[in-house]
């Protein structure tokens, strides 16, 4: 009963910000329009980082759809998130341990929030992309949202440590290293780790490195 009504709340502090929220929301979906309007989409996620066809060309500028897609899914909570989080109780000023069904809260919140916007736009290309393989556009989607859900991780890292900025600039310098390093975005791409694509066993062990990291700095006192 204590973590439904911990959940209701985490779920009304959404509401505040729309007007922000819905600037960020009304600009992706401009790019998204932009992105099935002026090329021919493939089954690949939009999200999905891409391979540049000519490995002397800078792989970022190839991918700036997904940059921005993962851009966009790390401003669109606007850090209530990491508030619920932090200060569970509005009356309660200095952060002490939580708990871990508080913090298991956050993470499914947390997780949720990545499933709904990846599902969203997956539903999008199911309607507008003809000729859809459908295995592959979900596993690009799942990559896109795991992802988005380490990005997120690293953000509340920082948060949680009195350090906001840092989350989004070491986040982003990361996706954005790897995107343009050709070599390192192939072998993340292509390479297999027996029948699993590569990608997924190194992104849960960056999801639980990360939990632990925010599990740590959860139990870090300061004044919030």
């Amino acid at each position: 009963m204590i973590e439904m009504h911990a959940l209701r709340r985490a779920m009304q502090q959404l509401g505040p910000r729309n007007g922000l929220r819905t600037l960020i929301l009304l600009a992706f979906a401009v790019l998204v329009t932009n992105y099935y309007l002026s090329r021919k989409p493939s089954s690949i996620f939009m999200g999905m980082y891409r391979l540049s066809e000519n490995p002397q060309e800078s792989n970022l500028l190839t991918n700036m759809h997904a940059l921005v897609f993962m851009i966009t899914g790390m401003a669109l909570p606007l850090e209530q998130l990491s508030e619920y989080l932090a200060i569970p109780n509005p009356l309660v000023y200095i952060r002490q341990d939580r708990g871990i069904r508080h913090f298991a809260s956050y993470l499914a919140l947390l997780a949720l929030y990545c499933l709904v916007f990846t599902g969203i736009q997956v539903c999008i290309a199911f309607v507008v992309i003809p000729d859809l393989v459908p295995g592959q556009l979900l596993s690009t989607a799942i990559c896109a949202g795991l992802t988005l859900f380490c990005m997120l991780l690293m953000v509340n890292c920082s948060y949680l440590l009195a350090n906001r900025a840092a989350g989004y600039i070491v986040a982003l310098v990361i996706y954005a290293s790897l995107l343009s390093f050709w070599p390192a975005a192939r072998w993340f791409s292509t390479a297999h780790a027996g029948p699993l694509p590569l990608w997924l066993p190194s992104l849960l062990a960056l999801t639980v490195a990360l939990i632990a990291a925010n599990a740590v700095a959860c139990d870090h006192p300061r004044i919030a």
